[in-house]
């Protein structure tokens, strides 16, 4: 840590000089908005990520080790316990999905609006492509990757019975 300490001053003034003084600022501390499409990408020749991931999918992958180890409470809440949170033109639970949303450090748990300013999700990751994205992005495969907000509330009612902290956001409680 103070190797870097030491070496971080030369290393951004590097950065600075590289891009011609247009650095991205670290969105810790710091207000920032974007804008993005829900969009699938095609990394590479035969590979295709669809933009939405299901339910169904955290349970055929599952396999009872890491990294495909899902709770047991999960697994069998997905069996009977999803009414209500079926998106209908999914045909299931929309568990993650991915957008053209730039981010960058610091972004995690930033909330996701839709074009109606009604909450859809929260940002936690980007993807394996975009990892430059500080430096470079790849329109065609740089994704942020957000939980989206039926998921979360799946959870919160179907599995983990958070029923006191839906009642409290006006959230109705499906599985008591």
């Amino acid at each position: 840590a103070g190797a870097t300490l030491r070496v971080r001053p030369r290393y951004f003034e590097a950065l600075h000089a590289m891009k011609d003084g247009l650095l991205y600022p670290d969105a810790n501390g710091t207000l920032r908005i974007t804008f993005g499409t829900v969009l699938g990408y095609a990394p590479r020749d035969a590979v295709v990520y669809a933009p939405q991931t299901l339910l169904a999918g955290v349970v055929a992958k599952d396999t009872g080790e890491e990294p495909f180890d899902s709770p047991k409470a999960l697994l069998e809440a997905a069996k009977t316990k999803t009414a209500g949170y079926v998106d209908p033109e999914l045909g299931d639970v929309p568990v993650n999905y991915v957008s053209t949303v730039d981010t960058t450090g610091g972004n995690s748990g930033s909330p996701t609006l839709n074009a109606k300013g009604e909450l859809c999700g929260l940002l936690f990751d980007g993807n394996y492509e975009g990892m430059a994205g500080d430096y470079f992005v790849d329109d065609a495969t740089s994704r942020s990757i957000h939980v989206d907000t039926q998921y979360m509330l799946w959870v919160m009612d179907a599995v983990d019975g958070a029923h006191n902290l839906l009642r409290e956001m006006n959230v109705p409680v499906k599985y008591e």
